[in-house]
């Protein structure tokens, strides 16, 4: 299970965007847009976002989270509990509860 370290929330609608770091020092990249919720993680520990980092990363998770198709925002708290078996929040979620 991929444990983050850092995160930061880049844009909080439409796409709904958080970019950090792992544990073990990987960058990640989770993205919601038209329903589709997609988690990338770098291959190889970085000290900042890859330049290509569709070549770069994993994808980790990615699948659509409803059936109309145009979610762009969710509670963190709800991502969380979708991504709950890749991916462990404990560290950062504090700073989020309030989403």
């Amino acid at each position: 299970m991929i444990k983050i370290k850092t995160l930061e929330k880049t844009c909080s609608c439409a796409p709904l965007m958080y970019e950090g770091f792992t544990t073990d020092g990987k960058w990640i990249w989770i993205r919601l847009r038209w329903s589709g919720l997609r988690v990338l993680v770098s291959k190889a520990p970085m000290s900042k976002e890859p330049e290509f980092p569709f070549e770069e990363c994993d994808v980790v998770y990615h699948d659509t989270i409803d059936d109309n198709g145009f979610t762009g925002n969710i509670k963190f708290k709800e991502m969380v509990e979708i991504l709950k078996d890749y991916v462990d929040f404990s560290l950062v979620e504090a700073e989020f509860l309030e989403e």
